[in-house]
């Protein structure tokens, strides 16, 4: 457990003791008998280190910011075709972009 990198939080962990818990035969804890526990959350992380940061956490702004930029990008600066992209108005574009600047 202590060489496992902890990416979550307290949960993460907590949830895992719990898993252990109810898996234990004859109340002692044995890496065999939780070992698929932790060749799942292996997995896991493996699996969001190749989708190439997707899982990355950022703010409600930041996703934001970042959707904005990737229309306009798709949509070679035309605001107004970056707008409709988004499914907002081109004033409420215009004015998150002004905001970002």
């Amino acid at each position: 457990m202590q060489t496992f990198a902890w990416r979550g939080n307290i949960r993460e962990l907590r949830n895992t003791l719990e898993k252990m818990v109810l898996n234990v035969q004859y109340g002692t804890i044995k890496m065999e008998d939780v070992a698929f526990i932790f060749e799942e959350m292996e997995r896991k992380s493996h699996s969001a280190k190749s989708a190439g940061g997707l899982r990355e956490v950022c703010t409600l702004a930041e996703m934001e910011k970042k959707m904005i930029q990737q229309a306009l990008q798709e949509e070679e600066g035309n605001q107004t075709k970056a707008a409709i992209r988004l499914g907002i108005d081109r004033s409420t574009l215009y004015r998150k972009i002004s905001k970002m600047l």
